[in-house]
């Protein structure tokens, strides 16, 4: 059994961690928000945690998506992958969400998901240079979550597999 997980990352722009903070402290009084913001100053998007929401799915909520991006205002792309042979790419933007997959044809025809397009996000093309997203989009590889990283690192993002394993210039914050 392989890995099953959404990765939420929101794009930085001139949010800072004090900044973020801020927005936390306002949002958490009025909704019942409990993730985890994961910043790191040198990357442009940041990941939001929420083991409801992220562990042993593979569906983005597509309500906790637009909630990020009304609180943060700004982008949100969550990554997944289901048992580590497809990825998934939810990306909520100015309030419209699009949903892309990559996956074997096998997977296509077995599990069927219809509400995703087998297709390379255009939208992400706004945040990566588009020759280096199709090198990635045309890699084989193995396992969804190693295609996932790279694609972060594209994004200039980073993902964390173990909430309690991060490198040590992540500020953790944490909401509600």
């Amino acid at each position: 059994m392989g890995m099953t997980n959404v990765f939420y990352l929101v794009k930085k722009n001139q949010l800072t961690s004090e900044k973020i903070r801020e927005k936390l402290s306002h949002t958490s009084t009025v909704d019942d928000l409990y993730y985890t913001v994961f910043y790191q100053e040198a990357k442009d998007w940041f990941l939001v945690f929420d083991e409801y929401y992220c562990e042993g799915q593979y569906n983005a909520d597509e309500a906790f998506m637009a909630s990020l991006e009304k609180t943060f205002g700004s982008t949100v792309i969550a990554l997944s992958t289901f048992d580590s042979d497809a990825a998934f790419f939810n990306i909520c933007e100015n309030g419209e969400l699009y949903r892309y997959i990559r996956a074997r044809d096998y997977m296509l025809e077995e599990f069927g998901f219809e509400e995703y397009e087998p297709a390379i996000p255009i939208e992400l093309e706004s945040y990566v240079d588009g020759g280096a997203l199709q090198k990635i989009w045309d890699t084989h590889y193995v396992f969804a979550e190693d295609f996932l990283q790279d694609i972060a690192q594209l994004l200039n993002a980073f993902l964390i597999f173990d909430k309690n394993d991060v490198e040590e210039d992540i500020d953790i914050i944490d909401c509600g």
